[in-house]
């Protein structure tokens, strides 16, 4: 009906036309400046809870800091618009290499704080290192 109208009635379709709808609200606005430093308070208190925690470390990625921060806030696209916390994260976050030696300087710790000797291998079997990657830290 709207197309033979268009066509053959154009004034009549125009006067009879309902008003346009007002624009659909689209994703809630954000003051980034603010979040970003909500969220970098966020992201430090993860860094500090994974560097003190007890036991073997585990490493510190942007994924394991964001579930437990619990939210989507460090993905690609957000990081753009959170300055502060992008820069936080690349001095933080841990490639392979120094989470390897992060995790070997807590087996020696460790070692030496129950009176083991300190071997090679004792090392990499409490550091949970393989012998390719170790050679590679040496």
């Amino acid at each position: 009906v709207y197309a033979w109208l268009y066509l053959y009635d154009r004034e009549f379709l125009m006067e009879n036309m309902p008003e346009k709808l007002p624009p659909k609200a689209g994703a809630t606005r954000y003051d980034w400046a603010k979040r970003d430093k909500e969220i970098l308070e966020q992201v430090k208190n993860a860094v500090q809870q994974l560097m003190n925690e007890e036991g073997k470390p585990k490493r510190i990625t942007k994924q394991r800091i964001q579930e437990m921060i619990g939210t989507q806030c460090l993905m690609p696209k957000h990081l753009r618009k959170m300055p502060l916390t992008k820069e936080y994260l690349e001095q933080v976050v841990e490639d392979s290499e120094t989470f390897r030696k992060r995790r070997i300087e807590w087996a020696i710790r460790e070692m030496k704080k129950d009176g083991e000797t300190l071997t090679l291998n004792k090392i990499k079997q409490k550091a949970g290192i393989s012998k390719l990657s170790f050679t590679v830290i040496e």
